[in-house]
């Protein structure tokens, strides 16, 4: 599993394009212990982070690293009380398409048809794919059933030479990747 916090890691000591306030207010969140901080705070972070990806996945802001993917998706979904599952389209040089919701289920389960998932795959366009979902439980280790749906989209879009880079399972806090697990 991938823990968020060590993907989140910004130095502030190498010239970005954060402008100066960004850069003060990741100083000063940096100095914050975990153990410190009040749970209305914590939240107030979370719906912050949440608002930027609600941006970012509305206006289709394109993203450079599959880290920052990641992020915005784990923004995005980490207080999802529905199961929500979709795809991130890439192109041939793995460069940013777009992102789609495919179905939204209930709150340990979605109906994913691989049909749907290739007729959305097909009019994106896209060359590559990663594949995500949410486990409103907060768990992202993943159930016998993301298992046989990943194989299953994997053989069914391999048909249309449409590569699946990885599957993504969002938890609260933690991130399981299909790709870092060898299973893809």
């Amino acid at each position: 599993m991938t823990n968020l916090s060590s993907s989140l890691s910004v130095d502030v000591h190498t010239p970005t394009k954060m402008s100066e306030n960004e850069t003060l207010v990741i100083r000063a969140l940096k100095t914050l212990k975990p153990e410190t901080v009040s749970s209305e705070f914590r939240e107030a972070v979370y719906g912050i982070s949440e608002d930027i990806a609600n941006y970012e996945f509305s206006n289709q802001v394109v993203i450079g690293t599959p880290e920052a993917v990641t992020s915005m998706l784990m923004a995005k979904y980490r207080n999802a009380t529905s199961e929500t599952f979709g795809i991130v389209y890439l192109d041939t040089k793995l460069g940013f398409i777009s992102i789609e919701e495919i179905v939204t289920g209930t709150i340990d389960s979605c109906t994913v048809y691989p049909r749907i998932v290739l007729e959305k795959v097909l009019a994106s366009g896209a060359s590559h794919c990663v594949l995500f979902h949410n486990h409103p439980s907060g768990n992202p280790t993943p159930s016998d059933a993301d298992f046989m749906i990943t194989e299953r989209l994997q053989e069914v879009l391999r048909l249309i030479d449409v590569d699946v880079k990885d599957h993504i399972i969002l938890g609260k806090f933690q991130t399981y990747s299909f790709a870092e697990h060898g299973k893809i």
